[in-house]
């Protein structure tokens, strides 16, 4: 997580390619009207085998980290974070629901900012609060 970017879980958990796939929807299974009742069978049991090993498969988990608070003096810099896995499903109605599994929460130490080492100092600020053009 960067401290200027809002933490939107569901877009990263997308942002995942491989966990995206796994929330798109599958096709329907479209039988025609006069198929035999045998071939109807095979196809339903072929399905709903194919269901129970996905089943089977672990679902996939995306690394998360959430700065949560950060406080800072001029001689310490200290955040609370919290970091873990996230999965999603998609439940009936097309819903996505996400499930949060933290693994680590805390505050710890962080190094303090070098002055000067910020992509705008606060030299480089007008009066009005717009960025001098260097």
């Amino acid at each position: 997580m960067e401290l200027r970017k809002p933490f939107v879980p569901l877009q990263h958990f997308l942002s995942d390619d491989e966990a995206a796939q796994s929330l798109k929807p599958k096709a329907p299974l479209e039988l025609p009207p006069n198929a035999p009742s045998e071939l109807v069978q095979q196809l339903w049991n072929r399905v709903s085998q194919q269901a129970l090993s996905n089943l089977s498969r672990p679902a996939i988990e995306v690394r998360y980290s959430v700065v949560n608070a950060v406080v800072e003096s001029v001689r310490l810099a200290s955040e609370y974070r919290t970091s873990g896995t996230m999965t999603a499903a998609r439940v009936a109605g097309g819903e996505i629901k996400l499930f949060f599994a933290d693994d680590d929460t805390g505050w710890r130490c962080v190094e303090l900012p070098v002055p000067g080492d910020v992509s705008t100092d606060a030299n480089d600020v007008e009066s009005d609060g717009e960025v001098k053009a260097n």
